[in-house]
């Protein structure tokens, strides 16, 4: 699921977002809109702080594990 599909199957507002994910605002409204990838660091933190309901493959499929 992409991390839009996440904040709103949860609920939440972006502000809720970014302090789920410990990134600012304007870094997270950057991921939603398209205008930014998650930098590499960023991803694992992305994946454990969303339990896993996002992906290393929906945050950037060009990194994932071919099947």
């Amino acid at each position: 699921m992409d991390l839009l599909t996440y904040k709103r199957t949860e609920g939440l507002t972006l502000t809720q977002l970014s302090a789920r994910l410990g990134f600012g605002v304007s870094t997270v409204h950057g991921w939603l809109t398209g205008r930014r990838s998650p930098e590499l660091l960023a991803l694992p933190q992305i994946v454990q702080r969303t339990g896993g309901a996002v992906t290393l493959a929906d945050l950037r499929p060009e990194l994932a594990p071919a099947a």
